[in-house]
């Protein structure tokens, strides 16, 4: 069903792309990509989802996580164009010019309401291995649409922002892939918690930090994780 989905969603996706030419064609002459790119960045993620463990599919809380997350990875990029427009227009003329070609990008209150151009500047940006976010305030799913495109980075801060449990699922995908270059990540006061329904996101999480091997540096302070989920992180870092 979630294959099917996908498949469906892609196409969609590509004849939407192709009934708004202009606005594509003008994001991708700006961003230096070309919507075969686009198209197979959408297909990767959606494989994340949709080639899961059989077991993930069987209970229906963890089924409509997995189809939520594939609706995201679709809307997100779709907003790509305009969002990415909307966050060139609020930098200054200087900055909008190394947006595209630094290795080191401090965004903060510029990328607040443009996750989804966020991860668009990180996916045309094939030298960027440092993004500092920090008060950003993007929300669970903006967090989910930037750490999606952000297996090239060294340095990852998203402090002060919404991460929560999908965005703890993210992250553990991410440092669960072996292209994965992350060594730092900065999370604090971003919502981490191991209570209630978030146990999921942190239990997922610490799987990625267990198969992680590139990871020196984790900061996790100010966040609501007691001491069952302390120790689930500890035992993670052992292997780590």
């Amino acid at each position: 069903i979630v294959q099917d989905m996908c498949e469906q969603m892609q196409l969609g996706f590509k004849t939407r792309m192709a009934s708004d030419n202009t606005t594509w064609s003008g994001f991708f002459k700006v961003a230096g990509i070309a919507a075969e790119d686009v198209a197979n960045y959408l297909r990767g993620w959606h494989h994340c989802y949709s080639h899961l463990d059989s077991s993930h599919y069987n209970e229906d809380s963890a089924l409509g996580g997995v189809i939520a997350e594939v609706v995201l990875a679709s809307t997100s990029v779709g907003m790509w164009p305009e969002r990415f427009q909307r966050l060139r227009q609020k930098m200054e003329p200087s900055a909008r010019e190394q947006m595209l070609g630094a290795e080191e990008l401090v965004l903060n209150e510029t990328a607040h309401g443009n996750g989804a151009a966020v991860a668009a500047v990180l996916f045309a940006n094939k030298k960027l291995v440092k993004l500092d976010l920090k008060g950003a305030k993007l929300t669970t799913e903006e967090v989910v649409m930037v750490v999606a495109a952000s297996n090239r980075l060294h340095t990852l801060v998203l402090e002060g922002n919404d991460v929560d449990q999908r965005g703890m699922d993210a992250l553990g995908q991410l440092l669960s892939m072996e292209t994965s270059a992350l060594r730092v990540l900065n999370l604090e006061n971003a919502k981490a918690t191991d209570q209630g329904r978030n146990q999921d996101g942190l239990r997922l999480f610490c799987v990625g930090l267990h198969k992680n091997t590139t990871l020196t540096e984790l900061c996790l302070v100010n966040n609501d994780i007691r001491v069952e989920g302390a120790q689930h992180i500890g035992e993670a870092l052992k292997i780590n």
